[in-house]
């Protein structure tokens, strides 16, 4: 049986695999991330700001406590740092579950899915990786919206 990673990562559609790689660019996924964190009202932004920013944060910790080897390891065009949590992931799932009762909400979901969808196909992660940022993402959102009460 193929598993959902190797079934992923052998969707071969060029347009994808290109999408894929512009994503993987940290500062035009950081701006991407930031310019959709604008689309919420002004109270709301730092609260969304901060709670991606905390994702990050438990994720990059996660990544160094599991120091878990990316499925391309050993491959010239491989990221260097550790595969689990995705931080990509991590930063979508934030962000979609920021705007989880709110009309934009259906859009970040789509986009969330999609970056998950593009880690895997380009290789980089596993579903697991993917997997695990949603409750890092959770969390993370759940302890900045007790801590920053205003903006709902």
């Amino acid at each position: 049986m193929v598993s959902v990673t190797e079934f992923i990562q052998s969707i071969d559609i060029d347009i994808l695999k290109t999408l894929g790689w512009i994503l993987n660019n940290s500062l035009v996924y950081g701006l991407l991330i930031t310019g959709l964190i604008f689309i919420a009202g002004k109270k709301r932004r730092m609260k969304i700001f901060a709670a991606v920013l905390l994702a990050l944060a438990i994720g990059m910790a996660l990544k160094q406590g599991f120091a878990i080897e990316r499925p391309c390891a050993g491959e010239s065009w491989c990221p260097e740092d550790y595969s689990f949590p995705s931080n990509h992931a991590v930063a979508a799932f934030t962000l979609m579950i920021a705007f989880l009762k709110r009309r934009e909400f259906p859009y970040l979901l789509l986009f969330a899915l999609f970056i998950a969808f593009t880690r895997i196909n380009i290789g980089v992660h596993t579903f697991y990786d993917i997997e695990a940022a949603l409750p890092v993402a959770f969390i993370s959102y759940y302890i900045t919206r007790t801590v920053i009460k205003n903006g709902e």
